[in-house]
């Protein structure tokens, strides 16, 4: 008998742990990560500064699976357009520059996240 209610048991966690959807990154939880990043991103300093590679690391370890990249893209483009004076050929800069594979393209205004 007590095999069977162990049994029962690990099958609903195997069901409930396989049924568990989590959601992408929130633009809420990307922004912080990515803010210590702009002055890089326009231009304004040669090099990001140690907070902004650690958001960067941040974003790489939030960054799972394509939905989350995709979100991380969108919060990204949401964020980046605002700026006056930002250069979408930084964004891939910061891989290089904080010693991070983040492998996202340049990100402007009118890029498709989901491609």
């Amino acid at each position: 008998m007590d095999h069977i209610r162990i049994l029962s048991f690990v099958a609903i966690c195997c069901f409930l742990s396989s049924s568990m959807v989590v959601a992408p990154p929130s633009c809420s939880q990307i922004n912080p990560a990515l803010a210590p990043c702009v002055p890089f991103l326009k231009g304004l300093v040669l090099q990001p500064s140690i907070f902004c590679c650690i958001g960067i690391r941040v974003i790489k370890e939030t960054g799972k699976t394509t939905k989350d990249r995709v979100a991380i893209c969108n919060c990204a483009k949401q964020l980046l357009t605002r700026l006056i004076l930002y250069d979408p050929k930084k964004f891939p800069q910061l891989d290089e520059k904080c010693g991070i594979e983040l492998n996202y393209p340049p990100i402007s205004k009118d890029f498709d996240c989901k491609k």
